[in-house]
């Protein structure tokens, strides 16, 4: 299977916002992703960003953001954990994505 090519501005981007904080990066989906305890947190799909967020947490960024769909990176195998970030919420220099 052939993955969508990483968009270089985004991963440029991600990796400046997890800089500060414990994680380690590794390749998947051909792209960059990014852990703290092993575990997947965030990371760039093609021309996206997908999140990692606790459900109660992905109710309220839905709610806010109605745009914001469930990372599913293989038609049919939904990652429900995880939402695609909508591009106002990191093209925006007023939001703040971490921190």
């Amino acid at each position: 299977m052939a993955w969508p090519k990483a968009s270089v501005e985004l991963s440029e981007l991600i990796e400046g916002a997890v800089r500060p904080f414990a994680h380690s990066k590794k390749p998947m989906f051909g792209a960059p992703t990014y852990f703290a305890n092993d575990a997947m947190f965030t990371g760039v799909f093609g021309d996206s960003l997908f999140l990692r967020l606790p459900e109660a947490d992905r109710r309220e960024f839905r709610a806010r953001y109605g745009e914001a769909t469930t990372f599913e990176p293989v038609e049919g195998r939904a990652m429900r954990e995880y939402v695609v970030l909508p591009p106002e919420v990191y093209r925006d220099p007023t939001t703040i994505l971490i921190g």
